[in-house]
């Protein structure tokens, strides 16, 4: 849908955004990681990306991680 496409490019900004100023993967996904925390409240069924979310100590891991969650998942209803 156009809100998920919409909600992916507003993350892939934030994530762009804080790996240009952060140092490092670790800082970067310290940032993003507290930020699902909202963000997944957001989605039908995001406990077990936000489960490998948390794990992950590698963006290029988060990456993939992420891309999986916005295509696989659907946004709650009052989302869409």
């Amino acid at each position: 849908s156009n809100h998920l496409q919409s909600f992916q490019q507003f993350h892939d900004r934030l994530l762009t955004g804080y790996a240009e100023i952060m140092s490092g993967d670790r800082n970067t996904l310290f940032k993003m990681k507290e930020l699902w925390c909202y963000m997944s409240k957001s989605f039908t069924n995001p406990e077990k990306y936000l489960k490998k979310i948390k794990k992950t100590e590698r963006l290029a891991e988060y990456y993939v991680i992420v891309d999986t969650l916005f295509r696989e998942q659907e946004l709650q209803q009052e989302w869409s």
